[in-house]
């Protein structure tokens, strides 16, 4: 079983109207945000440093629930502390979803780059960058 399989966020109310995920640290010390105080009303992780990961931003990241974004931001500061990225594909018609552990992308860039041509080349149903 995963680390990410095995992770039950924990919450406490943040000032600003979201929750702090307080068994989410990034290397800084910062602790884990989430928070759907927005005109949409999706959740995000309030303070995401992606490129471009803002609401209705090129690379705006959305989750169907707090456990969703939680989950989200708990593997987003594990990658920072691990330092990459990973693929996760997904086959044509399986419905089922892998990981590709052996290739660790240095940015989350890279890694989307990659992700294009795999996806082109395996003809795959589709695929995500996930942190290491």
């Amino acid at each position: 079983m995963t680390e990410t399989a095995t992770f039950t966020p924990s919450y406490s109310p943040w000032r600003h109207g979201g929750w702090y995920v307080d068994n989410v640290r990034y290397p800084s010390g910062a602790v884990g945000c989430v928070s759907r105080n927005y005109a949409d009303r999706k959740w995000r992780i309030a303070c995401d440093k992606r490129k471009g990961s803002y609401p209705d931003g090129p690379n705006d990241h959305t989750y169907p629930s707090r456990d969703a974004a939680a989950l989200a931001e708990y593997e987003l500061a594990n990658a920072e502390a691990r330092g990459g990225y990973r693929l996760r594909l997904h086959a044509v018609g399986a419905g089922e979803s892998f990981t590709i552990d052996p290739v660790n992308y240095p940015t989350e860039e890279a890694a989307r780059a990659d992700l294009i041509r795999v996806i082109r080349g395996f003809g795959l149903a589709g695929g995500s960058v996930v942190p290491a």
